[in-house]
């Protein structure tokens, strides 16, 4: 029995598919994160950046979307707005995750 060993192209190969796969899911976490500022703007974000605690609000972040684009609007920020909104949601019992009836 012979293994096969992985050459130069086989890794890069493998590297761009994972880079797509990645690509894909930061699209989505965008998307996601976009469309519950877009319905909830008045809700306080809570987001770490550069070992920091920062807040600010839903709309601000639809702002700086709209004026900037995705150049500094990071995956964790969008990761972090997307828990704050569902959290202060699930709060206020307007959201819940599953079925709806």
């Amino acid at each position: 029995m012979t293994t096969l060993r992985i050459t130069g192209k086989d890794y890069r190969k493998q590297y761009k598919e994972l880079q797509k796969e990645v690509k894909g899911l930061e699209n989505q976490i965008l998307s996601r994160a976009l469309f519950l500022c877009n319905q909830y703007p008045e809700i306080i974000i809570y987001y770490n950046y550069s070992g920091g605690k920062y807040n600010t609000t839903a709309k601000t972040i639809l702002e700086y979307y709209q004026e900037y684009g995705t150049e500094h609007l990071t995956t964790d920020l969008c990761i972090d707005a997307i828990e704050t909104i569902e959290t202060e949601l699930a709060k206020k019992e307007l959201y819940k995750q599953g079925n709806l009836f």
